[in-house]
Order: structure tokens, then sequence, then C-alpha cells
């Protein structure tokens, strides 16, 4: 895998992957299945990828319209929403009117496919699933994003993604997402395995590492769940591996895998270093494109 990191407006973290070779409805609680997105070349993909946005604010205005900008230059076939999609407590009601300002009349001139996953703020304090379903919801009746269940998979020509429910495995245990994993990630026959959630699984930010975020090493504030889930999962087969919650941008390596932080699309946080090595740290506002 190729990559290298560049300044483009609002900074824009470039991941350059070369590669020889439904329907609506209610989301479910188990795993989904999203329709695969219309690429511009069947053998090569080319996604944008974005966290903590739901703000409202000038930044998330900002990276909106970066996005835009590099969409239209360099081709985008889709996007990733990487939780953290309405702060502070996530959908108000539903169907919440903030949407129309945060979410459609900024990415909606992307004119692409979003596919989405909830964040810890989704849930409110963290473990309110009425908030999180009544999102679930609102992206099964939206025409632009594809969210049809807490984990689900998609394809998009030599790559297959896999989309997880952090915030769900963080507050009630891994052992549902990570016998998914188990057996979709070796039935797959793509040749890129693209996994992608809200929480990091290493990174050099204020949350930090699974199983010791925030500096704690206790079993569930320090994410202990998640850092089984990611040890026997992602280094178990995933090439790359997307995620949000540190407001900042970092490209990073671990067990074989390549980690892509970005959780800069509102506002941003300090990088602190958590003891990984990272290839690419910036603590300006902006997204990945890959």
């Amino acid at each position: 895998m190729k990559a290298w990191a560049a300044i483009v407006g609002v900074t824009t973290l470039l991941l350059s992957v070369s590669v020889v070779s439904h329907c609506r409805g209610s989301a479910a609680n188990g795993p989904g299945l999203a329709p695969s997105p219309r690429l511009a070349d069947p053998q090569a993909v080319q996604f944008i990828a974005f966290g903590d946005a739901g703000k409202g604010n000038q930044g998330q205005r900002d990276v909106a319209e970066a996005m835009v900008d590099v969409c239209r230059r360099k081709g985008c076939d889709f996007g990733l929403i990487l939780g953290d999609n309405l702060y502070n407590r996530g959908f108000e009601e539903p169907n919440d009117p903030r949407m129309k300002a945060r979410f459609d009349d900024l990415y909606m001139p992307l004119d692409i496919p979003i596919y989405g996953v909830l964040g810890n703020h989704d849930y409110a304090t963290g473990r309110d699933t009425l908030r999180a379903q009544w999102q679930l919801d609102w992206a099964a009746e939206h025409n632009q994003i594809e969210m049809p269940a807490h984990f689900y998979t998609f394809e998009a020509g030599p790559a297959e993604f896999f989309a997880l429910d952090t915030n769900r495995v963080f507050q009630w245990g891994e052992a549902e997402q990570s016998a998914w994993l188990a057996d979709a990630i070796p039935r797959s026959k793509s040749a890129w395995k693209v996994v992608f959630g809200h929480h990091p699984y290493k990174s050099n930010g204020r949350h930090g590492n699974a199983g010791a975020y925030e500096g704690w090493r206790a079993p569930w504030v320090g994410g202990f769940a998640l850092k089984t889930l990611f040890d026997d999962r992602l280094c178990d087969g995933a090439d790359l591996y997307l995620s949000g919650h540190d407001h900042n941008l970092q490209y990073l390596q671990s067990c074989g895998v390549e980690l892509i932080v970005s959780g800069a699309a509102a506002t941003r946080t300090p990088i602190i270093d958590r003891g990984n090595q990272g290839l690419f740290e910036s603590s300006q506002l902006g997204f990945a494109w890959i």
C-alpha cells in the first residue's frame, strides 16, 4: 500500500490505495447489507472519510466545502461518516430537524452516497438506544445516507467494507460483532477488506488507544472490549481500519493494518504521544481522501 499526506485547503489526509487486478426499511439489530455504490472505475475505489461532524459550526461548514472541492477535482465514489453525527446528545426526536442544516445542506452537494456508523454521542450518554434507533430510522428514509443496521457490509469494486457500531461494543461487549467479523471477513472474496467504526484502535490523541482510553487501564472505561475486538479481528484479516473519536487526523500502522483516524470534520483536539509511531499527524480540521 502506498500512502502519503498533503495539505488541500482545509487539511486533508490522503491515502492512495493501488489494487491489481435491497431495499430501504427499518434498520435491523443484526448484520445488515447496504447497496454497492456506482464506481467511476470498477477496478478502483475513491472515497472520503470524516467523523465527529455534527456540530453545525463554521468548522463543519469549512470542511464540507473542502470535501466538495476535492471530490470535484479528484473524484469520490462515496463517503464514510464515522460517527458522532449529531452533537451533543444525538437525535432529540425522530427526524430531528437539525439534520437539515448539519447534514443535508452540507453533504448533499457532494452528490455521492454516504455510508454511516454511530458514535458515542449518537447514543447521548452512551446508552440511549432510543436516540440511536431514531438516527437509524432517519437514515432508512434518507436518499443519500446508507446505515441499514448497527453493523453491516457493502462491496465497492475490489473492496468490501465492514461497518461497526463501536459504541455498542464499548457499552455491551464484543461478542456479537466479533462473531460476525470472524465469519464475514474470511468469507469475503474482495482484494481489500476495509473496516470502519467510530472508536480508534490506536490513536495519538486525547482518547488514545483501545484498552487504555483516556489513560485508563480498567476494563470498561479503558475500552477492553474494543481492544479485544480489534486485536482479534483487525489483525486477523483487515487491510485498513478507519475511525474518528479523536478530533484530529492521523495515519498509523499496527499489526499489519493501515489505521486512519479522521475525526476533525468540525472541531480539533491536540496530538498527544500515546506511544504510536505515526506516519502522518495533524491537529487541523480536515478529512481523509482515500
